[in-house]
């Protein structure tokens, strides 16, 4: 019976073999049979689910994505699309079920940009079901979806990013971090809901102000002087440290993900736990980045007196191993509550708004676009493209005048 094609071109057959023709009857019904599996396995089953259509897409989608990324998108798909839409037929979709999802995110607590990328996400999943040869209704593709918010991100007044450099040069000079009282043994537990939420306020409150409290000045002056995103600067070690040229070589960042869910192709460094070191975000963002004489001296007396990092990372915690995203924004909200600086709408900078400070800085001291967007790896101008001469001078004398205007001088 036919079964395929050879690597030559012919055609593949199977036999089977009995000792009465009876027999050899029934092993033949029962090779159709498993060939007609075969097909049929093959084929597009029309009562597919979203559900099951998404567990497919997800096994693909881990054989390309970076590791961030396939955890950001299959941790919402099967939060919010299975749930909502998972026992829906594909071929059954509508419209009204984008609304549904709309619906079921804002009910959950998501922001107007989650719920916008939850509805784009969901869009994606059907395209590609799609493409594989299921029927999707166009109505729900071509469905209205939410908004993306409105992002209040701004850059940070200059004379706020002097207070939080100077208030980190100077901990000593800080109030001291709020006090939680001593409790006998046992009786925390007996407290009321308002009492123990506020004490664990209070406890969280005074790790982030201790936290801050030993972070190196030179961790934020990468942010606002050198533009370098969290992950970045996490991940930055000391051998991308060159002191002689004084540079930052900048080709890799600090993530988290699961050991042994990184794509083929893509370079990473397991590092403890699911800390890894990957490539940069984009290939614009593999970048040099030269340094001004504070931060070559400040980096110097970093190394002297950090504690080791047994991976050799510049920023590290305590302990040497890797700091988390949420424990280093933890200790920059910790610096701007002791200075008292905030957004215009009342809540804390996020770190990332020092990369707005950068570019606003260097803009405004009329630095050149194409050196600016060289310094912070927003284009093609990068390391794979070195800079010449005249191009790392540029750089340099564009991070001194921002370095003056943030009162960065070396002690005489």
């Amino acid at each position: 019976m036919p079964d395929g094609w050879s690597a030559s071109g012919r055609v593949k057959r199977r036999y089977v073999y009995g000792a009465t023709e009876k027999e050899c009857a029934r092993k033949f019904r029962d090779l159709k049979r498993e060939l007609w599996a075969d097909d049929n396995a093959r084929a597009v089953n029309p009562r597919k689910t979203v559900k099951q259509w998404i567990d497919d897409w997800l096994d693909d989608l881990k054989l390309h994505a970076r590791p961030r990324t396939f955890t950001s998108d299959s941790g919402l798909a099967r939060k919010w699309v299975v749930p909502t839409l998972g026992a829906r037929k594909l071929i059954d979709l509508t419209a009204r079920d984008m609304r549904k999802l709309e619906a079921a995110t804002r009910a959950g607590g998501l922001g107007q940009t989650s719920t916008h990328y939850v509805a784009a996400l969901l869009r994606r999943i059907l395209i590609a079901a799609k493409a594989e040869g299921y029927k999707v209704p166009d109505s729900i593709l071509v469905a209205r979806m939410p908004a993306p918010g409105e992002s209040d991100r701004t850059s940070i007044p200059v004379d706020d990013a002097m207070q939080l450099l100077s208030a980190a040069m100077m901990p000593e000079s800080w109030p001291p971090p709020p006090e939680l009282d001593r409790l006998p043994y046992g009786s925390v537990k007996k407290l009321p809901p308002t009492a123990l939420a506020e004490r664990k306020r209070i406890r969280r409150a005074r790790m982030a102000w201790r936290r801050a409290a030993d972070t190196d000045p030179s961790r934020w002056v990468a942010a606002l002087l050198q533009g370098l995103r969290s992950g970045e600067a996490r991940g930055l070690t000391w051998d991308r440290v060159d002191f002689d040229s004084k540079t930052l070589t900048i080709d890799r960042q600090l993530q988290e993900f699961p050991v042994g869910s990184t794509p083929p192709g893509i370079s990473v460094v397991h590092l403890e736990s699911s800390y890894h070191l990957t490539p940069v975000k984009t290939r614009a963002g593999d970048r040099v980045v030269p340094l001004v004489p504070w931060m070559v001296h400040a980096l110097k007396k970093w190394r002297d007196i950090q504690q080791p990092s047994p991976y050799g990372l510049v920023w590290p915690r305590l302990s040497g191993s890797p700091m988390s995203q949420p424990d280093e924004l933890s200790a920059w909200k910790a610096l701007q509550a002791v200075v008292g600086v905030e957004h215009p709408s009342g809540r804390p900078f996020v770190l990332h708004e020092a990369r707005h400070t950068t570019v606003s800085l260097l803009l405004a001291a009329d630095v050149p676009p194409p050196v600016v967007i060289a310094i912070v790896g927003h284009s093609t101008f990068s390391s794979s493209q070195p800079y010449s001469h005249t191009d790392m001078a540029a750089a340099r004398e564009a991070l001194a005048k921002v370095s003056d205007r943030l009162g960065l001088e070396l002690e005489s």
